[in-house]
């Protein structure tokens, strides 16, 4: 029988990964240009890869949807007493595309608090 071992299967992964990074590198520079680019750019989008996956994120799409919060809604936006509604969407039991579903309801209400309207600044 073969067996591979783990270091096989993160050598495995990692040219997926790799270029999943490079094409949210790419996203990241086009819709937040502000944020660091270089060594540590990349760094930080990893770090934030690894914090969508441990609230059991693994669809592209999901992930990158995760970094688009972090860049509109600051780090560890989930951790911020006014987000708690986001934290407990993260940490649900309720599948992935689920969570992400509500996620969105949760964004727009989130940007309705953070921007009223000009009807209601008036």
């Amino acid at each position: 029988m073969l067996k591979i071992r783990s270091e096989q299967m993160k050598a495995l992964r990692s040219v997926p990964d790799r270029e999943f990074l490079l094409r949210l590198r790419a996203h990241v520079a086009q819709r937040w240009p502000e944020l660091p680019e270089g060594a540590a750019g990349e760094a930080w989008l990893v770090a934030l890869v690894e914090r969508a996956r441990e609230y059991r994120l693994s669809k592209e799409l999901d992930i990158a949807r995760f970094v688009d919060l972090t860049c509109e809604f600051g780090r560890d936006f989930e951790l911020d007493p006014r987000h708690a509604d986001a934290a407990a969407i993260l940490t649900s039991r309720q599948a992935a595309s689920i969570r992400m579903r509500q996620l969105d309801t949760w964004v727009e209400s989130a940007r309705a608090a953070r921007d009223p309207s000009p009807r209601e600044q008036r």
